[in-house]
């Protein structure tokens, strides 16, 4: 993690809860958490080339697949706030 400029303290152990509509689009979010795009400064987005493959293990219809990247691409905005001010 050091090697891309991330340490344990970026990721605090927190309890929250998740509404059980969002279950789906956060787990996938979760399994997403090794598709980080790196640049020099860390990192800069989700690479989404994975996210289609993700949606079809997941069973996600076609239909709900626009909302499910809106979404993830909420938690992705927070994550890289998160982490740009810990750097």
């Amino acid at each position: 993690m050091a090697r891309f400029g991330l340490r344990p303290e970026d990721y605090p152990e927190e309890e929250f809860g998740v509404w059980p509509e969002n279950w789906q689009v956060f787990d996938i979010f979760l399994s997403m958490q090794t598709q980080w795009r790196m640049g020099a400064n860390g990192p800069t987005g989700l690479d989404y080339a994975a996210l289609e493959s993700l949606f079809r293990m997941n069973r996600v219809k076609r239909k709900q697949q626009r909302d499910h990247l809106e979404a993830i691409q909420i938690m992705e905005r927070a994550a890289l706030k998160a982490m740009a001010e810990n750097r």
